[in-house]
């Protein structure tokens, strides 16, 4: 539990401070401005809303590399095995976007769910969360 209130926290943090500086997006760079790669997501928190027990939703989150390198996308986790995602496996050109596929299966779940994905790319110096939070029934 207490694993769990960490992970929140800086989760929350996260999102709030990448949406306030950037009016809602969610922006990361690594290297220099010149050359640099940089990946923006149009939004990096779904709302799932009530589900019933046994679905499975999806939900994408949609990136444009704003940077003047290809960027690649190293890794994309989650956080059970409730979760399946799917992305790039090759790299996306300046100006170009993509999009990382969210798939939830409620199965076995009750309750409000709050799940993290973390991405991994040559765009970002950190990790990029990704939430969505959904109420199962």
């Amino acid at each position: 539990m207490k694993n769990f209130a960490v992970i929140l926290t800086i989760s929350l943090f996260t999102v709030f401070f990448g949406c306030s500086r950037s009016g809602g997006k969610s922006t990361a760079s690594s290297g220099g401005v010149q050359d640099s790669t940089v990946i923006v997501f149009a939004k990096t928190m779904n709302d799932f809303g009530d589900l019933k027990s046994g679905e499975s939703v999806v939900c994408s989150f949609s990136f444009i590399n704003e940077g003047k390198k290809p960027l690649l996308i190293h890794n994309v986790t989650a956080g059970c095995g409730c979760t399946n995602v799917k992305y790039p496996l090759k790299p996306v050109p300046p100006g170009k976007g993509g999009s990382v596929e969210v798939t939830f299966n409620t199965k076995g779940r009750q309750g409000h769910q709050r799940q993290a994905i973390t991405v991994y790319s040559n765009g970002s110096k950190e990790p990029i969360m990704l939430v969505f939070h959904a109420n199962v029934q």
